[in-house]
């Protein structure tokens, strides 16, 4: 792959010749680059051919980003030391790219560099002290009760080694080394660029010599990132984490590579038959925390398994949780937790159209790793982002949040449970907003019926533009017309099964979204990526308009005045109706909602008045008599641009809740259904929705997705309209009159 140099083209660059250079970038891709203007013509396939201009990898310099030195400023659970100190921000560089002066070493780039990987670390083995710990004994014993039999204790220690031989990692820094080389080899042609911005590297390198033991907490897109994160520690020189894994990846070949990664292995189910396995969980903790003890690094995906939906999930507060009891407990002073998020252009397993069909999930097997792989070979994935958040001190957190002393079991789940929130946020926070994430969020909200190039792409101008005064950056832009088209030429191409374009006689090509089953899923993953920017916006935005819409007013001129008190009550309401959807930290969150309302004042979505109003002797009739209080009073700006966006963001899952409950009240009054199995529900339930889209009846096909539908159903028990009764594995529906207030209730922002 052709070097990376500062304001050049980051896919491909050249040096100091003016005559053109042919690069070979993957099979089936030709690029012809000039040197002399700085363009280079790339043919992906007979119906796409574009002009790659110079666009960037780093935020427009007018966009407001923080500065690196500044952000340890606003960050109140890392006081420690200042990481930040002397480290100035930097733009974003390509790991793939290398840099060497003599022959030998630039044919062989990739292979003298994983030769020089500084991988000299000696890794401590914990078996004995795991099954030597109090927490083992302890487990032993209960486990035995009173039976006092010396052969069924023998027996339970030896299924303790089987669990630990299963679940342990065991490091090679020789595999490390060739899984180096060999990422290098394979990155490069799954992906144009890996990016990073070196000054968060540095920060990392300095935080390693901190004698704190760090743990990654990631965010889940692929089953690459294992790889991605550990490659990228390893090229910088920093001790490579143990990473938990599920194990489903624990296959023959695969299971003992991945081990010498640093990988270990959980089960995806703690316990089995519905008991609980004691012997288990008491190895899985005690690991975890001799590895904290011993100062290695761990990594774990906070969210529990891959995001189906493009969307941040709930935390899982599993590992977290054993994390926190470690420090608890005083077996370390503290740690560090670093928030992780990778941003894929396309995701490397294609799309999950089929699990949101309501199709189980195929189980991973060595040779579907090895179709897949063989498959992304022969695509393009386009440009992927690893962001590292803001560090947080998991002793300054919890003397933050809580007394010195926890007793309460329900106030240590609390603290797990708003610090895995916290997490998940900063993670997200640092979520480059990739280009494929723009244009399919404008598809689907603006052009669901399409419309010409050119309309599309002052929408995306103008969305990015969004993105950016929300200080988020965007993993490609442009800073003029001809880059802004190059890189929707660009979104295109990755998005070329979700999306069809058609060629005109005129220079306007057509836009359209596949907005049918299942292709419509997959376009939604990529535009679910603008949820966590907009999140608020949207609540506030979508409030509003439902505001309006209940109160009758037909002409569009007709101001509907709504009070400050009210508006945020309402967005409230709705926050609570979609907060399995998107991650809400409820301690702030009414702060936030008042910070959208005013951005939306700011961009002229909304209009403000001052009005007043009574507040004591309503009675009086005399004005003068009565005592007023000022108060702001706010007014929708029709056809504003960015409307479509923000209210299309939510409107498909708020219609997702109410087919689901609209089915659940058919099957208590009609089919007088009282309870039914979990299986047989979800299929029963997907047939019902499909037959609903073919009868015209949904207007967000998105909104039939098994994972919003699971969503629906966890809110719904909250709300006491079923209950789940999960060893039975039943649902159990309860009145229908209860389905009915609920149904009110979610047809407030329907509309």
């Amino acid at each position: 792959m052709a070097p990376l140099r500062q304001n050049s083209n980051p896919l491909f660059a050249a040096s100091g010749t003016n005559s053109p250079l042919s690069l070979k970038t993957r099979p089936n891709f030709t690029c012809q680059l000039h040197s002399s203007t700085g363009t280079a013509t790339l043919n992906c396939n007979p119906s796409l051919k574009y002009d790659l201009c110079s666009f960037k990898m780093s935020p427009s310099m007018n966009s407001n980003v923080q500065l690196m030195t500044s952000l340890n400023e606003h960050n109140q659970y890392f006081r420690i030391f200042n990481p930040y100190e002397n480290i100035p921000q930097s733009q974003f560089c390509n790991v793939l790219e290398c840099y060497h002066s003599s022959f030998l070493r630039k044919a062989f780039n990739y292979f003298w560099n994983a030769w020089n990987f500084r991988l000299n670390h000696e890794y401590t083995n914990v078996k004995s002290k795991v099954l030597r710990s109090e927490r083992f004994e302890n487990a032993i014993i209960d486990s035995l009760k009173d039976v006092n039999d010396e052969s069924e204790r023998k027996a339970l220690l030896r299924q303790a080694g089987h669990i630990y031989t299963n679940l342990q990692s065991e490091f090679s820094n020789r595999v490390l080394r060739a899984t180096g080389w060999g990422v290098y080899k394979i990155a490069s042609w799954f992906f144009r660029s890996v990016q990073i911005r070196p000054s968060e590297m540095a920060v990392l390198e300095r935080l390693s010599q901190s004698g704190l033991p760090i743990v990654f907490v990631s965010l889940h897109r692929s089953h690459l990132d294992y790889l991605l994160l550990t490659f990228l520690l390893v090229v910088y020189g920093i001790r490579p984490p143990h990473v938990a894994g599920g194990d489903n990846l624990n296959l023959p070949l695969v299971g003992w590579w991945l081990r010498r990664c640093g990988a270990f292995f959980i089960r995806r189910r703690l316990d089995e038959n519905g008991t609980k396995d004691l012997i288990y969980r008491a190895i899985l903790h005690q690991y975890v925390c001799e590895l904290l003890k011993a100062k290695e690094s761990v990594l774990f995906f906070i969210e529990g398994t891959r995001s189906r939906s493009g969307k941040p999930l709930n935390p899982k507060g599993g590992l977290l949780s054993i994390v926190v009891d470690s420090y608890l407990d005083q077996a370390i002073p503290d740690c560090i937790l670093v928030p992780v998020a990778i941003s894929y252009e396309r995701i490397p397993e294609g799309d999950f159209n089929l699990e949101q069909l309501g199709c189980p999930k195929v189980p991973e097997t060595l040779g579907g790793i090895a179709m897949g792989s063989l498959a992304a070979l022969c695509t393009s994935l386009g440009n992927v982002r690893v962001s590292f958040g803001r560090p947080v001190s998991l002793h300054e957190y919890v003397q933050h949040k809580s007394p010195p002393e926890l007793d309460d079991s329900m106030m240590v789940r609390s603290l797990v449970s708003d610090l895995g929130i916290h997490l998940v946020n900063e993670a997200a926070n640092s979520l480059a907003v990739t280009c494929t994430s723009i244009l399919a969020g404008v598809l689907l909200t603006m052009f669901r019926d399409g419309a010409p190039f050119s309309q599309v792409k002052r929408a995306y101008i103008m969305v990015e533009k969004a993105v950016q005064a929300r200080d988020r950056h965007s993993s490609l832009h442009g800073d003029d017309s001809a880059e802004v088209s190059t890189v929707m030429w660009h979104a295109l191409n990755l998005l070329v099964e979700h999306v069809r374009v058609v060629r005109s006689n005129d220079a306007d090509p057509w836009i359209e979204p596949k907005v049918v089953l299942p292709n419509v899923f997959g376009l939604a993953y990529y535009g679910n990526g603008l949820m966590h920017t907009f999140g608020y916006d949207a609540i506030v935005a979508t409030a509003a308009c439902a505001l309006y819409a209940r109160s009758g007013q037909k002409s569009i001129r007709a101001e509907l005045m709504i009070e400050e008190e009210e508006l945020l009550a309402h967005a409230l309401r709705l926050a609570e109706l979609v907060k399995y959807e998107l991650v809400l930290d409820w301690s702030t969150v009414k702060m936030n909602l008042s910070n959208s309302l005013n951005r939306l004042v700011e961009c002229d979505f909304l209009k403000a008045h001052q009005g007043r109003r009574v507040i004591v002797d309503e009675d009086e009739e005399d004005d003068e008599e009565r005592t007023f209080a000022r108060e702001t009073l706010y007014s929708l700006m029709f056809a504003h641009r960015l409307e479509p966006l923000l209210t299309g963001l939510l409107r498909p899952i708020v219609e997702a809740y109410w087919l689901a409950l609209i089915h659940l009240y058919e099957m208590k009054v009609e089919q007088e259904v009282e309870t039914i199995a979990d299986k047989q529900f979800y299929r029963v339930h997907q047939d019902w929705l499909h037959r609903q889209v073919d009868a015209g009846l949904v207007r967000f096909v998105e909104s039939t997705a098994f994972d919003c539908q699971l969503n629906a159903l966890r809110l719904y028990q909250e709300w006491n309209v079923v209950e789940i009764l999960s060893r039975e594995r039943l649902i159990r529906l309860n009145s229908g009159d209860e389905m009915l207030r609920q149904i009110d209730r979610v047809l407030m922002f329907k509309y």
